[in-house]
């Protein structure tokens, strides 16, 4: 059965359910999210004349999922993120989020980077990661051999990269 709860600093307007959906109290009408840039549902609560915008993960996640460690990330367990059930949202900290996206969902990070093989085109010399680059050729950490690989730079430090 669907759970309903008053949406803190709302409470004479809106509720929010443990499925993700929220209503108006005025007239029992559902809202419908809209969906931003980055593929998050999300909705706009009005009281007094103000508007705020709300994710509606992050509104299911305060108000159904206990945080006693304060974790600043809410996480979508199947990686959809229009899946907003209480069920499929979990609290976790940065690094964790990131994590679950590598190890669980497969999904490509900025945290693998640093673990990419890298060749220098100057010498055909691979390297295992970009950190152990810098630190056989003695250059130092402000080398930007990512952006080399990446397309954003030419060269640098006189050495041009590429992903092995």
């Amino acid at each position: 059965m669907e759970k309903w709860l008053k949406v803190k600093g709302y409470e004479e307007r809106y509720e929010i359910s443990d499925m993700g959906r929220i209503r108006r109290l005025s007239d029992g009408g559902l809202m419908r999210p809209a969906i931003n840039q980055n593929g998050y549902q999300h909705v706009v609560l009005s009281k007094n004349g103000k508007t705020k915008d709300f994710r509606v993960h992050r509104l299911v996640a305060t108000h159904f999922i206990e945080n006693k460690a304060g974790k600043r990330d809410v996480n979508h367990k199947n990686g959809i993120k229009t899946d907003n059930r209480a069920a499929n949202l979990e609290w976790l900290t940065h690094s964790e989020n990131e994590l679950h996206k590598i190890y669980t969902l497969g999904t490509p990070s900025k945290l693998l980077g640093a673990c990419r093989p890298v060749k220098c085109l100057n010498t055909g010399v691979v390297y295992r990661s970009i950190s152990e680059a810098k630190r056989e050729l003695n250059l130092p950490k402000s080398t930007h051999i990512q952006e080399v690989c990446a397309g954003k730079l030419k060269q640098t430090k006189g050495l041009k990269w590429s992903y092995a």
